[in-house]
């Protein structure tokens, strides 16, 4: 019985130690928000419709924050109208979890960046070809 216990301490011991001296690798923290002047791409992690969705981490531009993005260059069906359902499902087989790159910001719609958005070195517009303005 005396074994064990003094197994058991031992292992305590080196576990503590194992706890006290390993080297502890700082967690990187993805920021919330960053600019757009950064050059980082940012991850789309949700299509709202055809030509509008959400980035993560969020953006920042002229002291606004947001992570709703509307893409320039083209302008697919709203809900209800026809092709609504095909513009939405086409852009998110393109862009869920993938990386885009945002650039030339023009202004904010109902808390949606309007800027110029590009996927695999292409503008997004040029993806949807039937939708250009």
């Amino acid at each position: 019985m005396k074994f064990i216990i003094i197994l058991f301490e031992v292992a305590a011991f080196v576990f503590i130690f194992y706890l006290i001296t390993k080297k502890r690798t700082p967690k990187k923290k993805t920021p919330k928000y960053k600019s757009l002047s950064s050059g980082t791409p940012f991850k789309v992690i949700r299509i709202v419709d055809g030509d509008t969705f959400k980035v993560s981490p969020g953006w920042e531009w002229n002291n606004k924050k947001g992570k709703i993005i509307r893409p320039t260059g083209y302008d697919t069906p709203e809900r209800k109208e026809p092709e609504y359902q095909e513009t939405t499902e086409k852009l998110k087989k393109l862009l869920l979890n993938n990386e885009v790159e945002l650039k030339n910001p023009i202004k904010l719609s109902y808390n949606r960046l309007l800027c110029d958005v590009y996927f695999d070195g292409k503008e997004l517009a040029e993806y949807f070809p039937e939708y250009k303005v």
